[in-house]
This record gives C-alpha cells, structure tokens and sequence, in this order.
C-alpha cells in the first residue's frame, strides 16, 4: 500500500507540482476522466467513480462530467462512494463493508486450511484506498 500511495504521490508532483486540483482545472468532464485514467492504479471504472465524487460531493463540475463520469454521473445513482450523502447511507455501506471484509477473513482461514489445489484464490481491489487519498488531497486544496 505505501509503494502504491508513494506512486501517486511521485505522479502528482512531476505532473501538476503537487496541485491536485490542477486534474480538474481548465479541462471538461471527457478531459477530466483521461487525466485520472492516468493516475497510477487507476482504471477507466476507478476514474469515473472519482469524476462523479467530484461532481456530486466537492461540487466541482466541468462541462460534461455527467456523461464523462457514465452511470456513476446520473443524478439518482448508488452506485459508489460518490453518492454516499448522509449518515444512513455511511452506515449501509459500512455494513457492506464490514461484511466484506469478514468474508475475506474467512478465505483467508480456508486458504490457510487448504492444501495448495483447494485453495480459493480472491482478488479484492484496492481503489477505493486511492480514491481517499485523492479525495483528501482534493479537500486539503479547495479549503
């Protein structure tokens, strides 16, 4: 997680000087989405995800971000992170999470307890770890 964090933060300094809110300045929403999609570790769904966080929670929101950000952009959406508006919906989503990370626990022991042929192999991806760094980054600079 530190070399990934370390990545981005290298990748942020010798392409915006640090500034993050320079991936969103003086570009529109298909722009936009191209410059996250450059960001180590992220991919086009990460990138989107992150284009409508910024459109629906830090109210930054450049010409087409809607449809740049695709499903993730429309208005009713709950889809990501970036519809989580209130304490109820926090909650709900904690629990998903809580659940998540119980039943990676329990593959964990499986692995552990199987022979290497049984074993259930799970990928679990690391993006919305990404995405909070940005994010914090992001409210650091707009305050």
């Amino acid at each position: 997680m530190a070399k990934r964090v370390q990545e981005l933060a290298r990748y942020l300094v010798e392409h915006y000087d640090g500034e993050v809110e320079r991936i969103w300045a003086d570009a529109d929403g298909q722009e936009v989405l191209k410059r996250l999609m450059a960001l180590p570790g992220y991919g086009e769904q990460k990138a989107r995800i992150f284009l409508a966080f910024l459109g629906k929670q830090i109210g930054v929101e450049p010409k087409g971000w809607c449809k740049a950000a695709g499903a993730y952009g429309e208005k009713v959406s709950r889809r990501s992170v970036a519809d989580v508006v209130d304490a109820h919906v926090a909650r709900r989503g904690a629990r998903v999470q809580e659940g998540r990370q119980s039943r990676r626990q329990e593959d964990k022991q499986i692995n552990m307890d199987q022979p290497n042929s049984t074993r259930r192999i799970r990928t679990v991806p690391r993006w919305l770890q990404a995405i909070a760094l940005v994010a914090t980054h992001a409210f650091a600079a707009l305050l």
